[in-house]
Order: C-alpha cells, then structure tokens, then sequence
C-alpha cells in the first residue's frame, strides 16, 4: 500500500487497506490517518466508517464515538454498507439494525445462483456418509472432546471421514482421531 501511496497518493482503496492493516499491527494512530483520508476520498466505500470507528474504538478515541454510532445506524437504514456485521455487534444499535447489517452484508457477498448439482445417487454400501472438518484433529480440546463421539458411530449405518486442515500434528491425539475415521 505504501509503495502504491508513493506513486499516487489518492488511491482510496490503498488507503483503506494500509488502515485495515495498521489496526491489526496495532498502530492505531496511523490507521486512524489511512482510514481517515480513504473516507476523505471515497466517502461511498463499502464498509469504510466502520473500520475507521473499530480503529478508533482500539484506540480509546472516544470524542466522536457517539456521532460515528449514529452515522453508522443511519447508513444502515439508507442500505448502506457501513460496517460489516460483528463489528455492529459492539455498538448501540438496535436489534433491527443489526439484522439490517447482517442482510446487507449477506447479501452483497453472495455469488450469484448456481444450478443445483445433479442429484446424488446413495453409496453402494448404502451406508450415510458424515465428514467432519476441523484444524483442531490434534493436541486440542475440541479433539479431545470429540474422539469418543468419532469412535462411536455405528459403522454399519455411517461411513465417517475426517478433513483436517491444520497444522502438522505428530501427537497421539492426531494419530487418534485418524484411527477413528474410515477415512482421513
């Protein structure tokens, strides 16, 4: 963004993401200037007010908090994309703003309709297959409240997978739970 910045400095969209950014490295006063100066120059950018306000609120800058809030709700009564839905859930909105801001988010990042795939036939075993998806099939919790639930699926009526995306795991739990799936 900055290298971007240098040769054009009124790029909103670059503004906007060096902000995003500057919030998550936790330099929250220059974030507060990217955002800032992207809203400056793109006061229609989608979900802008609402980074700026969260950048803000990291920052314990509370001199305009009220007035954001309420610029906020009113974006989401015009059907404005102002702040993305649980960044919403930190402010004083109403229920039905919430839901208003949760719509509008869905429906702004839902593709357009596909056809429906052509209908599956039953696997010749007949058995109901489940897949379970986790990067936690290891050393975690969430593995070890779930192996006993994995190991006891009755494997004449399910056929049980496992899809794990996390990282390396040389443990016993991850070794478990690869035990535990008809396939992994």
């Amino acid at each position: 963004c900055d290298r971007a910045l240098s040769i054009n400095p009124n790029i909103a969209v670059a503004h906007a993401v060096r902000g995003r950014a500057l919030t998550e490295l936790g330099q929250l006063p220059d974030a507060i200037a990217s955002q800032s100066r992207a809203l400056g120059l793109d006061p229609a950018m989608p979900y802008l007010p609402g980074y700026l306000l969260q950048a803000r609120m990291a920052a314990c800058d509370w001199v305009s908090f009220a007035d954001d809030c309420r610029d906020v709700g009113a974006g989401i009564d015009r059907g404005e994309r102002v702040i993305v839905p649980f960044a919403a859930l930190m402010l004083p909105l109403t229920a039905a703003q919430q839901q208003r801001c949760a719509r509008l988010h869905s429906g702004a990042s839902r593709r357009r309709e596909l056809a429906a795939p052509a209908p599956r036939t039953a696997p010749a075993d007949g058995r109901i297959r489940i897949a379970y998806l986790s990067p936690d099939f290891r050393d975690h919790p969430m593995a070890q409240c779930i192996a006993g639930l994995i190991e006891s699926h009755d494997r004449s009526v399910f056929e049980v997978n496992g899809l794990y995306y996390g990282p390396q795991a040389g443990d016993e739990w991850h070794a478990r739970l690869a035990r535990a799936f008809d396939r992994f």
